[in-house]
């Protein structure tokens, strides 16, 4: 039987940096706890603050409510990534839910083009299931029925693809075959970890968010409208601009909170998001290590969207690169452009350190409206600010120095482990092709080969790159 690696496996491709991320996030759950009880005290220190000020203002009891928004804006994204882990804890429900909703069912064994590509599928993948739904458009998606098996579904569209374009239908079937090979389905399509936590995020915002500001910026506008009614030598004018300069607070408020949410979710998802997206990066260019499906899977990444819903449509976007930067990548997959697709995760972590810091500003921002519509002023002094900037770079580096030690270890070893990680979830024990062995009779000679050694030097400096940052981690610390 021949193996995927036989075909366009001639690199090792990235690590696994999904994997990487879950294991990491599941091992800082306690560290999450106690930043959900500091909030939770502080929550509650408010309300306590909230009353007493009733004695002086009646009106800010009204704004009792806009605490619990606060809260959640800071702690949801948190709290949403930890429920949206569900959907790997317990992929059999997912399955069940996937199979169900979108009608899968097993491939009758007398449809000649179905045996084919359960053919194809049993030479590079065995041990992937099929089931198929030919009443729907679209073409192939992998979702995992297990945690070390995956269900390849398999729509109407891929089928006239397979009869069309046979080279694209294989490009398009090897890059999910990619995935399931390197432990990927659990994370990716339809139901996926990213896809529940995106929605759970504009659900919960909706109402813990957005929904309780309005209704208190409506009671508020009520209340104080009914106080200057009472107050007859008001000029029409005057009563007119005050209600005014309330309502644009409110809308001005609601603004800064939302765009302080958004900016804080981001944080937290752009992580798992670059490890989504080095896993789709990652299986494009194993697909374009064989030239003869490198034009194909070009040609495929530059199809229209055919009728597809708008939601599913901006879920896609949000889960995968632009079709953009994936063909750059394929088309120069063999250049130093490498290297950044190895770092892309401990990029990433740079990114989410700007992210925090614009959060950081807007979180200030509407902390300062919502004070302004209670009547007091609170304002942070540009030398605050910068202190605080530079204090928050400093713990954002330093608390992930053993993060960036780990993944230098990581990009270290995973040349040596990258076959015995793809035999433990395809179960296929036999011994990948001498062509592409990483590490042929090390055991024996004693020295390492690694085809395309190229590669192997993009290993080294990404390795010296996460290095050098733990270290300077580590003497900031100090």
């Amino acid at each position: 039987m021949k193996t995927l690696s036989n075909h366009f496996y001639p690199s090792p491709g990235l690590p696994p940096w999904m994997w990487y991320w879950t294991v990491m996030f599941i091992i800082n759950i306690p560290d999450l706890f106690k930043t959900w009880q500091t909030s939770y005290e502080t929550l509650r220190f408010n309300i306590d603050s909230m009353e007493r000020l009733k004695a002086v203002d009646p009106l800010v009891e009204c704004f009792s409510i806009l605490s619990y928004p606060g809260y959640f804006t800071e702690n949801l994204p948190g709290i949403i990534l930890l429920l949206a882990l569900f959907t790997i804890v317990f992929p059999g429900i997912r399955s069940w839910v996937i199979e169900l909703r979108n009608n899968l069912v097993q491939p009758p064994p007398s449809f000649k083009t179905l045996a084919e590509i359960k053919y194809f599928i049993e030479e590079y993948a065995p041990g992937l299931q099929m089931k198929i739904n030919l009443k729907r458009p679209g073409l192939i998606w992998i979702y995992p029925n297990g945690y070390r098996k995956a269900t390849l579904a398999v729509f109407s569209g891929f089928i006239m693809l397979w009869k069309t374009n046979r080279e694209q239908a294989e490009a398009i079937l090897q890059h999910e075959l990619t995935h399931y090979r390197r432990g990927d389905a659990l994370f990716l399509g339809p139901g996926s970890f990213l896809e529940s936590a995106i929605k759970l995020t504009l659900l919960f915002y909706t109402f813990f968010v957005a929904m309780p500001y309005i209704i208190t910026s409506i009671d508020y506008k009520i209340q104080l409208s009914k106080s200057l009614q009472k107050i007859e030598a008001m000029a029409t004018e005057s009563y007119i601009l005050a209600i005014a300069k309330q309502i644009f607070l409110s809308v001005l408020g609601l603004l800064a909170t939302t765009v302080a949410f958004l900016v804080k979710a981001l944080s937290s998802f752009v992580l798992p998001v670059s490890c989504i997206w080095a896993a789709e990066l990652n299986a494009d260019y194993l697909v374009t290590r064989n030239p003869k499906h490198k034009t194909a899977l070009l040609y495929a990444l530059s199809r229209p969207w055919g009728k597809v819903s708008w939601w599913r449509r901006m879920l896609f976007k949000l889960s995968h690169p632009p079709n953009s930067l994936r063909r750059f990548y394929a088309r120069h997959s063999d250049s130093y452009y490498f290297l950044f697709l190895l770092l892309i995760f401990p990029l990433a972590i740079f990114v989410r350190i700007a992210i925090l810091h614009i959060w950081f500003f807007f979180f200030q921002g509407s902390l300062s409206v919502v004070s302004a519509l209670a009547g007091r002023t609170t304002e942070l002094t540009w030398p605050e600010f910068w202190q605080s900037f530079v204090e928050n770079t400093r713990v954002a580096l330093t608390s992930q120095s053993l993060n960036w030690l780990l993944m230098t270890g990581l990009l270290i070893v995973w040349v040596f482990i990258v076959h015995s990680w793809e035999r433990f979830f395809t179960g296929d024990n036999k011994q990948l092709s001498s062509e592409t062995n990483y590490i042929s009779n090390s055991s024996q000679a004693g020295l390492i080969r690694v085809s395309h050694q190229s590669q192997l030097k993009y290993f080294i400096l990404a390795a010296v790159f996460t290095v050098t940052i733990f270290f300077l981690a580590i003497m900031w610390r100090i």
